[in-house]
């Protein structure tokens, strides 16, 4: 595509496979998997002072967790424990 002088064509491909993995990440994550959503310290921490969290535990939660992070990184999203100190 760019041999051709159509970076805007390359572009829009680009942006339109980000946009695509972002998609299936956040429909992965609110409506399969919504246990999935946050990092999870707090749910933890529930969990062990006895807080029975609906959800939490599982095996939706658990493929929600790896695949939606999976795709949020592809997409070029910000997805780690100090993310919010990047931007």
């Amino acid at each position: 595509m760019l041999e051709h002088d159509k970076f805007w064509l390359a572009q829009l491909t680009f942006v339109s496979i980000c946009l695509g993995f972002g998609l299936i990440a956040s429909t992965m994550t609110v409506f399969w998997g919504p246990g999935a959503a946050g990092s999870g310290v707090a749910e933890t921490l529930a969990y062990i002072n006895g807080i029975n969290y609906h959800g939490f535990v599982g095996i939706p939660t658990l493929i929600t967790k790896i695949f939606a992070v999976v795709f949020a990184v592809c997409a070029g999203l910000l997805s780690a424990k100090k993310a919010h100190c990047l931007t």
